[in-house]
């Protein structure tokens, strides 16, 4: 038997979670120019009625939620005469406790609802069984033939033609969830198999209008989640990964069209949700909302966007928010006036989606509404009432191709037209594309929208054509800052050595004033950590510069020392600092005798003299091993070593950090003898960072000696 521990709905749960949402942000603007009689809305019925699935016709399978406490309710029936039936759910059960349920799909003519109900038998056992109900009488679907003591069933879909259930056996908290393919008539099970090797989780999520094309997702044994095709002729078909998304792992078909070529779902992108529509020939296609409802023809669906906000998208019109398409065609309402769930009808002529129907002092209580729709769905795009933009002084604000055409609703084939220009703009150009350019006119500074001294932000209207139509008017609205100092960029360094470098930094804006200077401010770091012009102790290396990047070399610097230094422009408004960077010199022997013994003249500072007995002389230390090595912890077999390999003796090392004045070389001999030592060619890569040498000879005689040599410069 399988088992269960937890009865869980997830699409009611985010039902109750809507009820508790208060309203906000008004969505402005008159009704859209097209088609606007074809659009209207009623309310059905009374408060805490939901519909989940939708048939042509004003018919809808939902549940009553009224004298529940949780998020369970009776299944129920709606119809256009007869508003709100609920739907019998005695059937096995013992009737003096609970019984509960959900409904899951509705033939396309209405008259076969899919569903489950849970209640406790007669014995006293809590069960859930798969139930249906044609023309409102209730059937139940009997166990599967592999797991006659099931206590989890449900069926989770019904084909447009009503002849063919699809049934779930378990729940995402059994060992096993086991989907069939129930057809009615015959009472016969097709079970769809496993993706997985070991993990045998199942599930099917949409089916078409005669019951031979089913779609769905499996766990497979790495734990991610794979969508695919069943038909009655092939089997199982797996869905490919979108080439844009390859870092997707859980793939959910939601819906699919009546010919079984189009479906609906989600995937995951990034830890969120992205909707994608998927046809067999054309592949995937990036959808805004995540739909949850498609159409009959597959060329519109409904769902929710940004994770709240029912949405419909179509093939011709592209997509929505559902409060935007009513408030442009119906009467204007608050957003997020409607929440999910959401349906489409197969014809497409009718969406459903939660609305407010009762406030009480605490809470709003919701209701379904419905929305209908011309069909196909036609209506012009829908732009924002309003959107702002902000430029710095005398700076032209460009924006790119679509800034105006993807900010709008149902915006497929829209293109821009200018309604009135700005006022204070020295030139202005708005392109077709949603693209525009916008230069303030000489001495423009603006106050705000509605400022009570000075001059307003300058606005210029604009509106959207497409041939579904052309759209309200909509405002730009472009605030013009007054002067600022100066933008500067993080500082550079290049070059440096132990007494100079180049430094430099990126002057990104002028702030709306000409450059007067620019600069780099420098300090020792010890002395002064966060360098500013006239502070006493930097040292300032001007540049003539405007905006961009600029270079300047100092001198004088101090070996072996760390520097924080910073990049600066002026203007008539101020100056302006870049962050502080961090620059340390090379050092030098002198400067390294200096560090460890205090004074290059102190004995023990010598650069041939070992003062601590370690084996290795102190031009050694500094030369190989580094200003920051430690004379009195150094070691013999941290210096360079012979090596052989290819028939050649050779020695490879690279400088350490921080170290110039040094020439490094190296000699052979094959006696030893005091003027028997030769030069070796050095073939490293001095140009390396580091720095690196190679000293190499071939081994051609009975023997052959080497050694390093290190020089002051």
């Amino acid at each position: 038997m399988k088992t269960d521990y937890s009865f869980a709905c997830r699409q009611f749960a985010r039902m109750r979670r809507t009820l508790l949402r208060t309203l906000a942000l008004f969505v402005a603007g008159a009704p859209a120019l097209l088609l606007a009689a074809q659009y209207s809305e009623i309310k059905m019925g009374e408060y805490l009625h939901y519909a989940v699935a939708a048939a042509n016709g004003g018919v809808y399978a939902g549940i009553d939620g009224i004298g529940y406490t949780t998020v369970f309710g009776t299944p129920s029936l709606y119809k256009t005469n007869t508003g709100w039936v609920d739907l019998p759910v005695a059937q096995g059960f013992n009737t003096s406790n609970q019984i509960y349920g959900s409904t899951t799909g509705i033939s396309h003519d209405g008259s076969v609802v899919a569903g489950s109900v849970t209640g406790s038998t007669t014995n006293g056992v809590s069960r859930q069984v798969a139930a249906y109900w044609v023309n409102g009488v209730e059937s139940v679907v009997p166990a599967p033939p592999d797991d006659p003591g099931a206590i989890t069933v449900g069926a989770t879909a019904v084909s447009g033609d009503g002849t063919t259930l699809l049934v779930q056996d378990g729940t995402p908290y059994s060992a096993t969830v086991e989907t069939f393919v129930y057809k009615i008539a015959g009472g016969t099970f097709t079970s769809l198999g496993f993706l997985g090797g070991t993990n045998h989780q199942t599930y099917a999520t949409a089916i078409n209008s005669n019951g031979t094309v089913v779609a769905g997702y499996s766990s497979l044994d790495n734990g991610n989640i794979n969508g695919f095709i069943w038909n009655a002729s092939n089997g199982v078909a797996v869905l490919a990964i979108p080439t844009n998304h390859p870092n997707t792992f859980y793939l959910e078909p939601a819906c699919m069209s009546d010919d079984g070529t189009t479906l609906y779902g989600r995937l995951t992108e990034g830890g969120g949700w992205v909707g994608f529509r998927y046809n067999t020939t054309t592949g995937y296609q990036d959808l805004a909302m995540v739909p949850g409802a498609c159409t009959a023809d597959g060329r519109e669906a409904a769902g929710i966007e940004d994770m709240y906000f029912p949405a419909v998208w179509s093939v011709g019109n592209g997509g929505g928010y559902l409060d935007h398409l009513v408030s442009a065609n119906i009467t204007p309402q608050a957003f997020p006036t409607l929440s999910g769930p959401v349906t489409i009808s197969p014809d497409g002529s009718a969406i459903t989606a939660l609305g407010p129907d009762a406030y009480l002092t605490d809470q709003t209580w919701y209701g379904t509404w419905q929305i209908f729709l011309p069909v196909p769905l036609k209506t012009a795009a829908i732009p924002p009432a309003k959107l702002t933009f902000s430029t710095p002084y005398q700076e032209t604000l460009s924006e790119p191709a679509g800034t105006l055409i993807q900010s709008a609703d149902f915006n497929t084939g829209a293109s821009a037209t200018l309604v009135k220009g700005p006022n204070y703009a020295s030139s202005f150009t708005l392109n077709a594309d949603g693209s525009f350019s916008y230069t303030p006119k000489a001495g423009y500074i603006s106050s705000g929208s509605d400022p009570e001294n000075g001059t307003p932000d300058d606005r210029f209207t604009y509106k959207l054509v497409s041939t579904n139509g052309t759209s309200t008017n909509a405002v730009v609205e472009i605030a013009v800052a007054a002067p600022a100092i100066p933008t500067v960029d993080t500082p550079t360094t290049a070059n440096v050595t132990a007494t100079t470098a180049t430094l430099g930094g990126t002057v990104e804006s002028d702030g709306g004033a000409t450059i007067t200077g620019a600069g780099v401010v420098y300090a020792p770091m010890a002395v002064d950590s966060y360098p500013q012009i006239g502070d006493g102790v930097a040292g300032n290396a001007t540049v003539t510069a405007t905006t961009g990047v600029f270079t300047v070399n100092v001198s004088g610097l101090t070996p072996g020392t760390d520097y924080s230094y910073a990049a600066y422009a002026t203007n008539s408004v101020g100056v302006s600092y870049s962050v502080t960077g961090i620059f340390t010199t090379l050092a030098t022997p002198q400067s390294w005798q200096a560090t460890w013994f205090g004074s290059p003249t102190n004995s023990n500072a010598a650069l041939n003299a070992d003062p601590y007995h370690t084996g290795v002389l102190n031009i050694q230390v500094f030369a190989y091993l580094g200003p920051y090595q430690d004379p009195g912890t150094a070691s013999p077999a941290q210096l360079p070593q012979v090596q052989m390999g290819g028939g050649n003796f050779f020695y490879s090392f690279t400088e350490p950090f921080g170290v110039s004045g040094i020439t490094y070389g190296a000699q052979w001999s094959a006696t030893m003898r005091p003027n028997d030592w030769h030069p070796v060619p050095d073939t490293g890569d001095p140009t390396a960072t580091p720095p690196s040498h190679l000293f190499s000879m071939p081994m051609t005689g009975k023997q052959l000696y080497m050694r390093l040599t290190l020089t002051v410069q």
